[in-house]
Parts: C-alpha cells; structure tokens; sequence
C-alpha cells in the first residue's frame, strides 16, 4: 500500500501569498523519483506588476521552471543540474522582470533586486531499503528528514547574514545572505548536498511559515507528530495541520511531507508513537523560561543538526577550509592510563594479514606516519579522514577508532562519537575500554542523559579498580 503526500498550502492573507510548491510526477506512487519542492517569494524586496508582489510571481515562475527542468531529467539532481536550473530560473526572472518591471534606483547590495524567492528541492530516489535525497537550496526555505528513532533532522542549512542556529533563527532571526532573483549576483550559487537513509522515515520540504513561529525547533516536531497520532489516515493527518496552522499562522505556510518504507498509514504512525512519549516526557516549553529552553535546545540539537554538521565535514573536505584546532587531549588521557596498564602496545595493530599490497612492516610504518598526519591535523574534520586511512589499512586499529570519536565530540556529533566509543568498547582493549568510557560520561551529559553517564562511570571505576588491585599485587 503507498502513503500519498501530505500536503499544507496556506496563505497568511487570502489572495496574496507568496509561497509556490511541487510534486512530480503526477503518479508519484509508481515513480522510482519524486521530487518535492517549496518557494517562498520575497515580496517586500521588489515591486510586481498586474496587481500580484514581486514574490509571488518569483515563486510561481521558479516553481513552474523547476517543474520543466527537472521533468527532462527524470527528476535527477546532481551539483551540475543545480547550476543549470539556477540559470535557468534567474534568465526567466529576468527575462520577465526587464519585460515588465522598471530598474529599481535603490542601491545596495542586497537592494533594489526584482522577483526574489527562496528555494528548497528534495529529488528522492527510492531504494530498497530507504531512499538517496540530492538536495538544492538557496535561502531559508529547508528541507527535513523526521527520523522515527532521532527525530526532525535538518538537512539545509539557512543562507543568512549572520549565522544562527535554528533555536537563535527563532528569536532573532538575521537577514538572508542569498536567494533567487531576476538580478542576482554572479557569486550567488544555490547549494547542493546529497543523503542516504537506510531507514524508513519522513523527507519533508517547509517554507519558514512552518517552523520560525513556533516556540522552538521540537514544538515543530511535536506538531507533527501529535497530529499523527490523533489521525487514522494521511487525509486526516494533512486536515489536522491545516487547522492548526490556521490557528497559529503569522506568515504563509507550505509543507510538504513524502514518506519512505512504511507499508501503511498506521505502520506509519505506529513508528513514531515512542519518539513522541519521548518528547513530551522531556521538552515542554509551555511553562519554561528562556534558559530552560536553550538547556533543552542543547539536548535536543545534538540528532536535530547532526546531518547538517556531517554535511559541513564533507564540504569542508572538499574545500580544503580550515579552522585552526588541535586535538592534544587524547594523548594526554592515554598517558595518564599507561602508567597504570601495562604491556599494551600503543599502535594497537592487529596480527591480521595485510590488507593492501603493504607487507606487515610497510603497513606498521604507513599508519605510524598516518596517525602522526591526523595528531597534527589543523581541524577535526581532516582529522577524521585521515584516521580512516588508517582503519582502511587495520579495520581494528582501536587507537583510530577511539580518535574518530574525539573528533565527533568535538564537532558535536555525539551520537556519532557515541557509536565510535562503544565499538572500542567492543574491541576489548583494556586501556582504551577505559579511555571510552571516560569520553561516554562526557558526551552523555553534554547530550543530558545523566542515567546512561552514571552507567558509563559505573563501569570506568569497576575496571579502574580491577586494574589497581592487580598492580597492587
């Protein structure tokens, strides 16, 4: 049985909105590739012509030649089709803005542009277990996955001025740095990221009307999935938020959720029903105060922006960027641990046969140099790359492994640093066992789960002492 999108198109004032969407193709049931996209239109940036706003012709028009574009290309995106359709949107914006609306004589960088709009596509490709996502974006339109284990994840990141995260964009929200229009300038690019998920879940394309009036990012969440749960069909769910957003409305409202690998509605909202007993449990924001909130933003973010901040280490791989950082604290641990355990051998090599054309020696002596290029690494993301060629040469290199997992805890991907540290768990190294269980305290309570942090410390000190008394005898 397939689930049909659900779809919520609501204009703030009747008559004069803004935002545009789509969905394609038509029989999006039987289609490999669907694609969802919203377009929010800039209308306070730019003047329109028969009695319609500058955004809302920008948003038809980029909507309608989105539709085009990638109707020829069976719905695929890849970086060079996202330059392409950018092309192609701003000559048609322009094309139509020379045609019809005067030059404006503001000046200004970010002034006097004619037809702007935002932009955010989602081309799904299903697969058999899960779908791959190619994203295009530009401006602060977003596109979601909502996990059923960790819940809403950010997938885009907001093009602004001044960079906020999405607590901050809630209560300060900054000025875009970028968007569509018939006038843009030749460094504007629209942003393109792609994504696997393995499992099933929910792609969800949003304007800002969705999200940016909401108390906080998890009252988005909880929206959704509160209406879920009162609803026995998608026709019910999409009616639900239509009437809630009625209700809340400060700006119009799009939203469009296409979901992958559930059988049938109510598999569908069965999957979700634990996440929601989860955030009702912990994130009320009813009777909170402002630093309650954020204490709660700060447990909520770490599932909520881990796509986005793994996103940011590819792309900052690709560029080459970097942002001074040293990671000196692992070493630092492991000297204090030696004095107590002894006999371990510090490279941590397996005796398993080599794994490339390396002979045992060449390959021992090609991961020292390696470890050595990742400890002087300027950032964590080259860190991590380089720790992987060394689990390419030794899979159970378990000093690699455990680095990895700083290097996740650093950038604040703790649910990946928590699945590095027990895999070093697993490995049974006694030194590095209790290296792991050190950083678990630490990235369990940064992540506020303080049972799971005293479980860890529990089973630090049972090691710890097992290790003392045999030095002691």
């Amino acid at each position: 049985m397939n689930i049909f999108p659900l779809i919520v198109n609501i204009e703030a004032t009747n008559g004069r909105g803004e935002d545009n969407h789509l969905i394609a193709p038509e029989r999006v049931d039987v289609a490999q590739t669907v694609v969802i996209a919203v377009f929010d239109g800039l209308g306070g940036r730019s003047a329109g012509y028969d009695e319609l706003t500058g955004g809302r012709i920008a948003s038809a028009i980029a909507s309608e030649r989105t539709r085009k574009f990638l109707g020829k290309h069976g719905g695929k995106l890849n970086e060079e089709l996202v330059i392409q359709l950018q092309e192609d949107i701003c000559k048609t914006l322009k094309e139509d803005a020379d045609a019809k609306i005067k030059p404006s004589r503001i000046r200004g960088s970010l002034a006097g542009k004619r037809l702007c709009t935002t932009v955010a596509i989602a081309s799904i490709h299903k697969q058999e277990e899960g779908c791959e996502v190619n994203l295009a974006w530009m401006g602060d339109s977003r596109i979601y996955f909502l996990s059923t284990e960790k819940g809403l994840q950010q997938l885009t990141s907001d093009d602004l001025e001044t960079k906020k995260d999405a607590f901050e964009m809630i209560h300060e929200d900054p000025p875009m740095s970028k968007y569509l229009t018939a006038d843009i300038p030749s460094e504007w690019r629209m942003n393109f990221n792609s994504d696997k998920f393995e499992s099933s879940g929910c792609i969800l394309a949003c304007t800002d009307g969705c999200f940016q009036y909401m108390p906080s990012p998890w009252d988005f969440e909880k929206l959704l999935l509160s209406s879920l749960n009162s609803s026995n069909t998608i026709e019910e769910w999409e009616s639900l938020l239509h009437q809630e957003y009625e209700e809340i409305k400060q700006d119009d409202v799009s939203l469009i959720l296409y979901s992958v690998g559930f059988l049938d509605f109510e598999t569908l909202k069965q999957s979700y029903q634990e996440r929601l007993t989860y955030l009702r449990d912990n994130f009320d924001s009813r009777s909170s105060s402002y630093d309650d909130l954020k204490k709660f933003w700060e447990k909520y973010r770490c599932n909520y922006e881990e796509k986005i901040k793994l996103s940011k280490i590819t792309a900052t791989a690709k560029e080459g960027a970097e942002e001074p950082t040293q990671i000196n604290q692992v070493d630092n641990k492991e000297a204090e641990l030696n004095k107590s355990v002894e006999g371990e051998d510090d490279s941590s090599l397996s005796q398993n046969p080599a794994t490339t054309e390396l002979n045992d020696d060449e390959k021992s002596q090609k991961i020292s140099e390696l470890l050595g290029q990742a400890f002087n690494a300027s950032n964590p993301q080259k860190s991590i790359q380089v720790y992987e060629e060394v689990i390419k040469l030794e899979p159970e290199h378990v000093k690699a492994n455990f680095n990895i997992g700083i290097c996740y805890a650093e950038l604040g991907l703790f649910a990946k640093a928590v699945d590095c540290f027990k895999d070093v768990i697993n490995k049974k190294d006694e030194k590095f066992t209790l290296l792991a269980l050190l950083e678990l305290c630490t990235v369990y309570r940064k992540m506020g789960n303080n049972e799971k942090a005293e479980l860890a410390q529990r089973e630090y000190n049972k090691i710890w002492q097992k290790i003392n008394n045999k030095s002691n005898y």
